[in-house]
């Protein structure tokens, strides 16, 4: 079932997620700019945990989570090799653990 989401006015698939999960206006965020730096901070440590797993054992690699597509794993590597600055790490953390 699609239609037009009565809270944000989006169409087809996404309305019916928007009921089903019960967003509304109300629910826009402001995302403040240290959460830049945690995303930048998350996806160097997934790149630093990539390049030191060895991708032959293949036990190890069933407990290990993969980023599907090499176009994705792409654009963490680039998101990675930004700079980041990491006093604000744990603001960007306490803001997402509180949403």
């Amino acid at each position: 079932m699609t239609g037009e989401c009565k809270d944000c006015g989006c169409q087809g698939h996404h309305a019916d997620v928007c009921r089903d999960v019960g967003l509304s206006a109300v629910d826009s965020v402001v995302i403040p700019p240290e959460v830049i730096d945690f995303a930048r901070f998350m996806a160097k440590t997934w790149c630093d945990i990539t390049s030191a797993i060895d991708i032959s054992d293949g036990e190890a690699l069933m407990f290990y989570p993969q980023i599907q597509g090499t176009a994705n794993q792409m654009k963490l590597r680039r998101i990675a090799a930004r700079s980041f600055d990491h006093t604000k790490l744990a603001a960007a953390a306490d803001w997402l653990a509180a949403v």
